[in-house]
């Protein structure tokens, strides 16, 4: 496995984290606001387009509804 999987993996990691977190599944994931903290807490080289991706790959795993509220959404 070379380097950049290990990352991709680590933030398919934060994101499934960040989806677990939101409790109340009535409300909308923004994914800009999941993109901001998978960022603050792991600065990494992909794109919003690619982080969107798997966030919303994530939220929906675990039952979420997504707010496609910013960057590649609109891009």
């Amino acid at each position: 496995m070379d380097i950049i999987d290990l990352r991709a993996r680590s933030i398919e990691m934060l994101a499934d984290d960040y989806a677990k977190s939101r409790q109340q599944r009535t409300r909308p994931i923004s994914i800009l606001a999941a993109i901001r903290a998978i960022r603050t807490y792991a600065p990494n080289e992909l794109s919003d387009r690619e982080l969107t991706d798997i966030i919303a790959v994530s939220a929906v795993r675990h039952g979420h509804v997504i707010d496609f509220d910013g960057s590649a959404a609109e891009g």
